[in-house]
């Protein structure tokens, strides 16, 4: 998965977190050993295409292939995850070669004609090798071989597959299983008052960035605040008490103006104490003077 430093860190680079990078790379690291061990003893008995030495360079391209897994799971940069991706395609190829030689030399191992080991040789009167027994571990071997390289197919495949959705479509995770997409949550925090109602009620409202007043034009209906902080997340607990503490602080002063203007008088109808106000002032609310 693709994960982003947080701001403020030494290092601002991109980290690609391939999953289960660990368990491919180690998987393909002990196939290739047993392929590498099956082409060795495969040279010393002559199978049908040991001369060839199929199970000993797709051995060693497994693994390289799984040497940069394990340390692609340790170091996440995107050169070792384009790499591995490059060597597990590479690994497809030579698995398919595998597979060919590998498949040739079962169907052809009761035509071999070499001496092996053991002096075996080809009888054609009977038309069977005289191989004292050799001939078994022939087709043994040919079959583990086999049977290998169809399991470095898979572990190929799932690789690429891991590979290419980190490079594409990969999330970004963040310490401690958060996560941070590209287009979710930018980490911002708000902290919201709501309206103060009738009957001292709270009512939703929409976020907004400073602190609103609303006069009051009727009895029923007091005045209401509403403060919306942005606390940057590098901060940390510290500003969001502070917002927090803000917050109540404020719907403690609209709660004391509200209790404030039920106990004055109405004033009269007649003129407002504010007609010689410009259009578009609004008054400051009750108590804002006072000390």
């Amino acid at each position: 998965m693709e994960t982003q430093s947080q701001p403020g860190s030494r290092s601002q680079r991109m980290q690609y977190r391939v999953a289960g990078a660990r368990g491919l790379g180690g998987a393909m690291i002990f196939f290739a050993g047993l392929l590498l061990t099956f082409g060795i003893i495969g040279m010393v008995i002559q199978t049908l295409l040991f001369y060839v030495g199929a199970p000993i360079w797709t051995g060693l391209v497994y693994l390289v292939t799984g040497i940069l897994g394990v340390v692609s799971s340790h170091r996440n940069t995107k050169c070792l995850v384009i790499s591995l991706l490059i060597m597990s395609c590479l690994s497809v190829l030579m698995t398919l070669c595998g597979i060919t030689t590998a498949a040739i030399a079962i169907d052809g191992e009761h035509w071999n004609y070499h001496a092996g080991s053991v002096g075996c040789y080809y009888d054609w009167s009977t038309g069977h090798n005289s191989c004292n027994g050799i001939e078994i571990a022939r087709f043994t071997f040919d079959a583990g071989n086999l049977l290998f390289a169809l399991v470095e197919l898979g572990l190929s495949i799932a690789t690429i597959s891991v590979c290419s959705y980190t490079l594409c479509k990969g999330c970004c995770g963040g310490e401690g299983g958060s996560s941070c997409c590209g287009n979710g949550n930018t980490g911002n925090a708000y902290q919201t008052m709501h309206e103060v109602g009738q009957g001292g009620r709270l009512v939703p409202l929409q976020n907004f960035a400073n602190l609103n007043y609303a006069p009051a034009h009727s009895t029923g209906h007091a005045p209401s605040y509403v403060i919306s902080s942005p606390i940057p997340p590098q901060h940390g607990d510290v500003q969001q008490g502070m917002a927090a503490g803000a917050g109540d602080q404020a719907m403690a002063l609209a709660h004391a103006q509200q209790q404030q203007q039920k106990t004055e008088p109405q004033p009269q109808q007649g003129a407002s104490p504010d007609a010689h106000a410009q259009p578009g002032y609004v008054s400051p609310p009750p108590g804002y003077n006072q000390a």
